[in-house]
């Protein structure tokens, strides 16, 4: 968000006479703006996701966001063995969290992996990749096991669908050392 105002700063430019509480203003609005416009995207292409991981036709209807699906679907059918589920809510009364794992499925070479969804504007086309992500992938495997539907703790993989134009989707398989680390995480935030 910051990032976002900076760069509104930076390319609105000011008008002639314009006070700066006047232009800071237009600032916040513009930068609030992008990143509702972010958000609603996101929201919009993680549900075309959902709906064809689950087999839902009427959610692949956006035809705005057909050719950023296609660079998903492409990914999905490459790398998908088995989905076990999509949009599964996990967690435990005894320890008092939930989340919403937006997937759960076997990839080719790697087993069983806890995918998240994430949408983001590439810069010079690579995504980002933020170490919190694998805190929230390594909550959702702890949960999915709590859960009881796995045995073991499954694999985690941050899947970036570019935002500012179609393109290959990115992904990232934390390492077991960065699962690790996001299970600590998890767990002193539960303390």
């Amino acid at each position: 968000r910051v990032s976002q105002a900076i760069h509104a700063a930076l390319t609105l430019g000011r008008f002639p006479g314009e006070g700066e509480d006047s232009f800071a203003k237009r600032v916040l609005e513009d930068s609030e703006a992008q990143a509702a416009k972010a958000s609603e995207f996101g929201t919009r292409i993680h549900d075309a996701i959902a709906g064809y991981l689950s087999g839902s036709v009427k959610l692949l209807a956006d035809v705005a966001l057909s050719s950023y699906l296609d660079s998903f679907i492409g990914w999905a059918k490459a790398n998908i063995e088995e989905v076990h589920s999509v949009e599964k809510v996990v967690g435990h009364p005894s320890i008092g969290v939930a989340g919403r794992m937006d997937l759960d499925c076997t990839l080719k070479g790697v087993g069983r992996t806890i995918c998240d969804f994430k949408s983001q504007a590439l810069k010079k086309n690579e995504a980002t990749f933020w170490d919190d992500w694998a805190y929230q992938l390594a909550a959702y495997s702890e949960l999915s096991v709590i859960d009881a539907t796995l045995g073991m703790l499954p694999r985690t993989m941050s899947v970036v669908i570019p935002s500012n134009e179609p393109g290959p989707v990115q992904t990232k398989l934390w390492t077991v050392e960065e699962q690790e680390d996001g299970h600590e995480v998890f767990g002193h935030a539960l303390e």
